[in-house]
């Protein structure tokens, strides 16, 4: 398993890992302050952020994505994804935050309470919970609110 940056893989490795997400209908929780979100939601989002975006690649298939931005000091706010049928959630996350420790002392995330499935995973894999942001994030249409979630490299 090794993280990549995505412009460095095969594009279409990459569109195989974005299409499974729409096909398992989760790419909607990824883009979330998209409504319906298909792959040229992904291609847009991919030609603005493509340098910040990376992929954890297990056996020459992508299984996990991730994006940084919001820097600020030695911090910055992840966002990721796994591919549907991925088996070891757990271990692509911890090696994503092992990468993103190489460059940055805290990682951050907002994730939508009402996606609690994310709340809790983020808690069970290196994240601690800092608070609720009140309307913090879109969500599936929605503005709701965040859980502001840390991870910091003395305490992973």
């Amino acid at each position: 398993m090794q993280v990549l940056p995505i412009n460095g893989v095969d594009k279409e490795v990459v569109k195989k890992y974005w299409k499974s997400l729409e096909a398992a209908d989760t790419l909607k929780y990824r883009l979330s302050d998209v409504d319906s979100p298909v792959w040229d939601d992904v291609l847009e989002m991919m030609s603005r952020m493509g340098s910040r975006m990376f992929v954890v690649v297990e056996s020459g298939i992508v299984i996990a994505e991730f994006m940084l931005e919001n820097f600020t000091g030695k911090a910055a706010q992840i966002h990721f994804s796994f591919h549907p049928k991925c088996k070891n959630k757990s271990e692509a996350c911890k090696l994503t935050l092992d990468t993103c420790f190489k460059s940055f002392d805290t990682i951050f995330g907002l994730i939508p309470i009402k996606n609690r499935v994310s709340c809790i995973f983020a808690l069970m894999n290196g994240f601690k919970k800092l608070g609720i942001l009140p309307s913090g994030c879109v969500y599936m249409g929605e503005i709701v609110d965040a859980q502001i979630s840390i991870a910091v490299k003395e305490l992973v």
